[in-house]
Protein backbone atom coordinates (compact mmCIF):
# COMPACT_ATOMS: atom_id res chain seq x y z
CA UNK A 1 0.00 0.00 0.00
CA UNK A 2 2.80 2.39 0.96
CA UNK A 3 4.66 1.70 -2.30
CA UNK A 4 1.50 2.39 -4.30
CA UNK A 5 0.98 5.65 -2.42
CA UNK A 6 4.50 6.81 -3.35
CA UNK A 7 3.88 5.83 -6.97
CA UNK A 8 0.57 7.74 -6.98
CA UNK A 9 2.25 10.83 -5.51
CA UNK A 10 4.87 10.58 -8.26
CA UNK A 11 2.14 10.45 -10.91
CA UNK A 12 0.43 13.46 -9.35
CA UNK A 13 3.71 15.41 -9.47
CA UNK A 14 4.21 14.49 -13.14
CA UNK A 15 0.63 15.58 -13.88
CA UNK A 16 1.12 18.88 -12.01
CA UNK A 17 4.42 19.49 -13.82
CA UNK A 18 2.75 18.96 -17.21
CA UNK A 19 -0.16 21.20 -16.21
CA UNK A 20 2.25 23.93 -15.09
CA UNK A 21 4.21 23.66 -18.33
CA UNK A 22 0.98 24.04 -20.32
CA UNK A 23 0.02 27.06 -18.21
CA UNK A 24 3.43 28.63 -18.80
CA UNK A 25 3.03 28.01 -22.54
CA UNK A 26 -0.43 29.66 -22.50
CA UNK A 27 0.89 32.39 -20.22
CA UNK A 28 2.94 33.79 -23.12
CA UNK A 29 -0.33 34.64 -24.88
CA UNK A 30 -2.63 35.33 -21.92
CA UNK A 31 -0.36 37.65 -19.94
CA UNK A 32 0.15 40.32 -22.66
CA UNK A 33 -3.57 40.27 -23.48
CA UNK A 34 -4.37 40.61 -19.77
CA UNK A 35 -1.95 43.52 -19.43
CA UNK A 36 -3.40 45.25 -22.48
CA UNK A 37 -6.96 44.66 -21.30
CA UNK A 38 -6.23 46.19 -17.89
CA UNK A 39 -4.26 49.05 -19.47
CA UNK A 40 -7.11 49.78 -21.88
CA UNK A 41 -9.61 49.59 -19.04
CA UNK A 42 -7.57 51.94 -16.86
CA UNK A 43 -6.78 54.52 -19.54
CA UNK A 44 -10.08 53.94 -21.42
CA UNK A 45 -8.29 53.99 -24.79
CA UNK A 46 -6.71 51.52 -27.21
CA UNK A 47 -2.97 50.95 -27.14
CA UNK A 48 -1.33 52.19 -30.31
CA UNK A 49 2.07 51.85 -31.93
CA UNK A 50 3.95 55.03 -32.82
CA UNK A 51 2.52 54.86 -36.35
CA UNK A 52 -1.04 54.76 -34.95
CA UNK A 53 -1.94 51.09 -35.57
CA UNK A 54 -3.65 49.34 -32.63
CA UNK A 55 -1.44 46.83 -30.77
CA UNK A 56 -4.39 44.76 -29.50
CA UNK A 57 -5.55 43.76 -32.99
CA UNK A 58 -2.01 42.81 -33.99
CA UNK A 59 -1.55 40.49 -30.99
CA UNK A 60 -4.96 38.84 -31.52
CA UNK A 61 -4.16 38.15 -35.19
CA UNK A 62 -0.68 36.85 -34.37
CA UNK A 63 -2.14 34.07 -32.18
Amino acid sequence: VFKNAIQNIGEVFVFLKRAIMKLIHLHKYIFPLFLIATWCHNSNSTLKHFDGTPIVEEIIFNI
